[in-house]
């Protein structure tokens, strides 16, 4: 059984407490963590907890991973590299036959035994935002639809030919379409990953309530009770995992009191394990990804016409030593860490102002000292 987590400098705390987690409740897991970084966070060297951890340009999983990144957020970015560290993990651990991936903030409660049945039929183990019919309102459903049916920060995978083709069609999208659309306020590979059971044989839903409690599914995984010191049950199923973050300390605080004060030990167990963790592990909050070699912030337009334009730019090697200015963007960006962030403004009509044209002929950055002049490509 082997576990992957995708995060910048700023989480390595979070992932060294999940990581703790998994090998106090399953200690013969093996635990690979992914970082978009440039170069490794010291807090990552000689952890105890992790197996293995590899910087996600590494994994070479498309052709230029500098504009991979570069016409991503951070949120954008840490969506597409689940699909590039899954597929690391399941060509070089072999002899692994389970692989889940699971988002940093996820903390393990009790050993995942349901999953281990799962993957005796199902190549694919997913949870859906919401599994209890009783808690489906209209207004709730609504938010599904919105939202998505599937949940991200948890998929589990068995070494399976269907895997390998989901594998393969996650990471062909996960290259260009894992932003974030204003138009439908999501992102738009997770209507993909809504659509999965339909486009692959063998796709498990798993309807276990024990399994990622977080504040966005409270409503339905409240009745908590303990059954036994440092066990705890979510209706009649054992509590395996919960996500914790700000909006769950709130969302706890609409409950039941007693309901409540179980979540919150849980909590307060955490955040005392964590302030220790982090007193050590304090990492910049600047992702290498944010800024141009020259220091200045990216844009969110910038990215936004890079993206728009991924394929048709051959000749642009490494976008970081361009600028805003290049791409006709203000210099501001709205990529805020921890939160989703809306994408850049349409512009349905600038786009196709002569200026904003990405042109056919061929043209490359003017260098400080260029051979000969060169025709330089507009956006």
């Amino acid at each position: 059984m082997i576990f992957g987590t995708v995060i910048h400098a700023e989480h390595t705390a979070k992932a060294i407490m999940m990581a703790k987690s998994i090998k106090k409740h399953m200690p013969i897991g093996k635990v690979i963590i992914g970082v978009m970084e440039e170069t490794m966070p010291n807090a990552a060297f000689g952890c105890p907890y992790f197996d293995e951890v590899v910087l996600m340009k590494d994994t070479d999983a498309y052709s230029n991973m500098k504009k991979f990144f570069f016409q991503y957020t951070l949120q954008e970015a840490q969506r597409a590299c689940k699909a590039l560290l899954v597929n690391y993990i399941y060509k070089k651990y072999t002899n692994e036959i389970a692989i889940h991936y699971l988002d940093a903030d996820t903390w393990v409660i009790s050993p995942f035994e349901e999953l281990a049945d799962g993957f005796n039929q199902h190549p694919i183990t997913l949870i859906g935002k919401v599994i209890d019919p009783e808690f489906l309102d209209l207004d709730w459903l609504t938010d599904v639809r919105k939202n998505g049916i599937y949940d991200s920060s948890f998929m589990s995978f068995k070494r399976h030919a269907v895997t390998e083709s989901f594998l393969k069609c996650w990471l062909k999208l996960s290259e260009n379409n894992c932003y974030y659309d204003r138009a439908i306020h999501n992102f738009i590979d997770q209507g993909w990953l809504d659509q999965s059971h339909t486009l692959f044989d063998g796709v498990f839903s798993l309807r276990d309530a024990g399994y990622q409690v977080s504040h966005s599914n409270l409503m339905e995984r409240w009745d908590i009770s303990k059954t036994a010191p440092y066990t705890y049950s979510i209706g009649n199923r054992p509590l395996r995992s919960i996500r914790i973050s700000n909006d769950f300390e709130l969302a706890i605080s609409w409950i039941e009191h007693e309901k409540g004060q179980l979540y919150g030990e849980l909590i307060e167990e955490y955040r005392n394990e964590w302030i220790e963790i982090e007193r050590y592990t304090a990492a910049s909050s600047t992702w290498s990804y944010s800024h141009f070699t020259s220091g200045e912030m990216i844009a969110d337009q910038t990215r936004g016409k890079f993206r728009m334009h991924y394929y048709d730019n051959s000749e642009v090697e490494n976008p970081f030593l361009l600028s805003n200015g290049y791409f006709h963007s203000e210099a501001f960006s709205t990529d805020v860490m921890d939160q989703p962030t809306p994408y850049y403004a349409d512009e349905p009509d600038r786009i196709k102002h002569r200026n904003f044209t990405v042109k056919k002929r061929r043209a490359r950055r003017k260098l400080r000292k260029p051979i000969r002049k060169k025709r330089r490509r507009s956006y």
